[in-house]
This record gives structure tokens, sequence and C-alpha cells, in this order.
């Protein structure tokens, strides 16, 4: 299979929509022309994931066969700054970390990669990090953390100084499709082959999960200022979920004729869609219009869209072996766009309202019909002594210094004071924390 998961599941019911708000999938506008676009880099093989150097124009592929390539880019063209082998089957999943000193990279064959991006060189390999093919990696910014999820749904999250996992979750059934991840909250936010959302606390252990969606989740992107979670899904729809209110979704909205692959977040009221037609759209959120189209790739299956470090180029990569890059910086001017705009019958002080100090409470469920109010006041203060004892043992656990769990984070403080390293067959330099200096 081409696609980033050979797993399909049944379909179940759809739950009902709360509200929708109208799209304008007719009145699609080009945005881009070829002016608007650095030239592409092309491939002898289909480009499974691709991933943007966080500091310098500097962008990495793994391909279907299991290579690792950095190229660099600009206006007067592209090329190779190494190509390495990095694994047996193909590489599904690429990620640098902060700086850009070092790429990480997932594969069906189970390992987990780890390069030098100035020497190109293999710093170490995880064999067998899963227990299946591995599906998707995120770099944790702040933490030293990184997340990979597989085919069988579960995730782990690694501290690779260490070369071991911290954490692990294993409540999806299917393939981890996408992740994304609040830092300074401890969480990380999955979706999943089993039509699922989920979001994990990793300082505690916890996790949340939503009901069956319908169809597969396939994308993620956190918008609204963690007020709104959107899920790209495999029958074209966009379902979005106000923060803290995870057993359901709260919007959904249509406009997507086919599966909606990649999602990208270019700010807190825009992302770009790629979807399993070639056609990367401009979709605005709450209210949710498809205000434009970015571009296409024929009709090959956009697989993933990335935002560079500048946040001035759009990249995607599809099943024609080729990585488009798109000047995105002016794309918004005559954009029908309302800016921080909440939908009807949602705003954000409703979505503060719904999340408790860590963002992970979920609506409790409606009291029945022939409940005394003696009873649900009893519940109601039942709860309350519950959650200032939570709450207290949260601020002992910020007064000494420790969390809940055996899990440790390592910090990020010691610097190269400095010292520079140079790019492999250039002369870019650009500063390097000595994130390995404990192996």
């Amino acid at each position: 299979s081409l696609s980033r998961s050979a797993h399909t599941t049944t379909p179940a019911a759809t739950p009902h929509i709360l509200y929708t708000h109208p799209t304008t999938p007719t009145h699609q506008t080009h945005i881009m022309d070829d002016e608007s676009r650095l030239p592409d880099i092309e491939f002898d093989q289909e480009v499974f994931d691709l991933a943007f150097h966080p500091q310098a124009p500097l962008l990495a592929a793994g391909l279907i066969e299991g290579d690792v390539t950095l190229h660099r880019y600009g206006e007067e063209g592209n090329g190779v700054v190494w190509r390495e082998p990095a694994h047996e089957e193909g590489c599904r999943a690429i990620a640098f970390n902060e700086n850009g000193s070092y790429l990480f990279t997932a594969s069906t064959d189970r390992a987990l990669v780890c390069f030098d991006v100035n020497e190109g060189e293999i710093m170490f390999t995880k064999e067998d990090a899963h227990e299946a093919g591995i599906s998707a990696i995120l770099n944790i910014p702040e933490t030293g953390l990184v997340a990979t999820g597989d085919d069988d749904g579960g995730i782990k999250l690694w501290d690779l100084r260490q070369q071991k996992s911290v954490a692990e979750f294993s409540h999806h059934k299917e393939f981890i499709s996408d992740m994304q991840s609040v830092p300074h909250k401890h969480m990380l936010l999955a979706t999943s082959g089993d039509a699922r959302l989920s979001v994990m606390d990793w300082r505690k252990h916890t996790h949340k999960c939503s009901e069956i969606i319908g169809e597969e989740l396939l994308s993620l992107a956190i918008m609204k200022n963690q007020q709104k979670v959107v899920c790209g899904a495999q029958d074209g729809m966009l379902n979005i979920f106000s923060w803290g209110k995870w057993r359901d979704f709260s919007d959904r909205m249509v406009g997507h004729p086919s599966t909606v692959e990649a999602l990208c977040k270019i700010d807190e009221d825009v992302l770009c869609t790629g979807a399993s037609d070639g056609l990367i759209r401009v979709v605005s959120i709450m209210p949710n219009r498809i205000v434009g189209m970015v571009g296409n790739h024929g009709d090959t299956c956009v697989e993933r869209l990335r935002l560079s470090g500048d946040r001035e180029i759009l990249g995607s990569c599809a099943h024609d072996c080729t990585i488009k890059l798109w000047k995105i910086k002016d794309m918004f001017e005559g954009l029908d766009i309302v800016r921080g705009g909440f939908g009807d019958g949602d705003s954000d002080d409703s979505d503060d309202n719904a999340m408790d100090a860590d963002g992970m409470e979920e609506d409790d469920d409606e009291e029945s019909a022939g409940a005394s109010a003696a009873s649900a006041a009893k519940g109601n203060k039942a709860k309350s002594g519950k959650k200032a004892s939570l709450d207290d043992e949260d601020d002992d656990e910020d007064e000494d210094g420790s969390s809940s769990g055996d899990y440790e984070t390592d910090s990020d403080d010691d610097s190269d004071d400095g010292d520079s390293k140079n790019v492999k067959g250039g002369k870019l330099k650009f500063k390097g924390d000595q994130f390995f200096d404990d192996l």
C-alpha cells in the first residue's frame, strides 16, 4: 500500500451533528501561480513524509524504499546535501529536533533512527522500537521527548538521550495517523484509524478518548489558541472538537469531496488541507469555509503538508514522486477570512468553562429524568470534593518539583557555548546543543 497504513476499518454509525457551518466549495479560488512557487524537488520514488529544518533552508524527506534525503531549497533551485539508507522498509515518518541538529526517522521495519544532520550519519538505531510498524512521529518542543505511534495503535514517548521509552499508551485499536502536542500542559493528542481522537497526559499517565466518529481520522491540527481541535477524516469531513469536550465533536465541516489526508496549521484561524483528490485547499476555521486553493498534485493523493521554520513556505508531497514548495507569505490577501471568530453557539468563554486546569476534563453525562434534586446536589458536592483533592495533589507536586508516576524530564540547559557546525557540503552554520553528550 502506498498510504501511511495498510489497515482498513469498518465505518461505524456517524454521531449526531450538532451544527454545521456553510462552506463554499463551488467558489474556491486558485491563489497560487507558477511565480508563487519555488522549484519542485523531484525523486526517483514516492515520498512518504517531509520535514523542514527549523532554522535553515533545508528539507528532509522519507522515501518509500527506506532512504532519507536532505535537500537545500531556494529560488535558484534545489540541491541534495546528503542521501542515506536508513531503513529496510519504507520511511513513513520524520521529524527534526528543535534546533535542527538531529533528524528522527521511523519506518514500517519498526526501527527508530537518529541522524546527525550536519554529517548525514546515523547516530543510533533503536531496533524493534515498537511491536508493529511505526506510522507517525512527533518531536515535542522544550521537553527532550519524541513521540511515536504504530500500526496497532500503540504510542510511546522516548527520552532519546537515554534511548528508552518513558511512557506508553495502548488505548487505540488501529494505526496512529497523526499527533500534536501542548508541551506546557504535558499533553499529547493523537488521531487513529479506529475513528477516535485521544488526549494523553504523559506526566500523569492518563488519557481521554472520543467516541467513534464514523470514519478513519487521518490528520490533526490544534487551532484558535488551543480552543479547537480539527480532525480530517476518510469521508472528507473536518470534525471540530472544543477543548476539554473530548467525547464528541462540537462542529463538523463539509466541502471536501474526498479523504482529508493532511492538515497544516497556518495560523490560529487558517489551515491548509491535503486530500486524496490531489488538491490543497485553504480553510477558515470558525466560521468554517473553504476560502481558496493553493494548488494540486494532479490526481495523486496528497500525503503530507508541512510549514517551513520561517512560516513562508508550504511543502507538500504526494504519490507523484515530487515535493512542491508554495510561497504562502502573501497568500491571504483578498481572501474572505474572519480573524478570531467563533461559530454560532460557541465562544471562547464557553470553551474556557468546559476545561479544567490541564484540559483533561470531559462533560458529565446528563442527569436521568427521575433523579431527585437532593441526589444531584449530593453528587455535585462529592465531585467538588474530589476535584479539590486532585488540585491539592497537583499543588503538592508543583511545590516539591516532582510529578506523579516514574516519568522524569531532563532539561536542555547544556549549550554549545557558541560552537557551530557546518552542514555537509555547504557553508550553513547554526548553533547546536549537545543533545547526546550523555550517551
